[in-house]
């Protein structure tokens, strides 16, 4: 059992494209990053787990592009943040389902099957 916090910050889309440049080498705007700190050593008492940024004027913008509501959009990035934070991530086809499996036993709605087959096809090209 992993005890801690997670930080949740919502930022402009000037700064969630400094930090993807910074730490990801992604000169680019994106909706949602996440930093976790479970790996390596803690200062004594520090607690924090992980870090979540959420740009919401991009989730706005996809949640219109994707049908959904904002609330709904956002949920989504989160849940997806989280499990980053927790170590999953999809950058192979194996860890793909395994982390958007997860994802949708959080997140049950069948509304968001279309929209992560549409990540997959990007992702792999199929």
């Amino acid at each position: 059992m992993v005890k801690g916090r997670i930080e949740l910050y919502f930022v402009d889309s000037e700064q969630i494209k400094k930090l993807n440049k910074k730490y990801r080498g992604k000169d680019k705007v994106t909706d949602v990053l996440s930093f976790s700190f479970l790996e390596g050593e803690h200062f004594p008492g520090e607690d924090l787990v992980g870090e979540i940024f959420i740009d919401p004027i991009t989730a706005k913008k996809q949640a219109e592009s994707h049908g959904m509501k904002w609330q709904e959009e956002l949920e989504f990035l989160f849940v997806h943040a989280l499990l980053h934070v927790f170590g999953y991530d999809h950058e192979n086809k194996r860890d793909f389902r395994l982390m958007f499996g997860l994802q949708a036993q959080i997140m049950p709605d069948r509304k968001w099957g279309r929209f992560v087959e549409q990540i997959y096809r990007e992702s792999f090209g199929e």
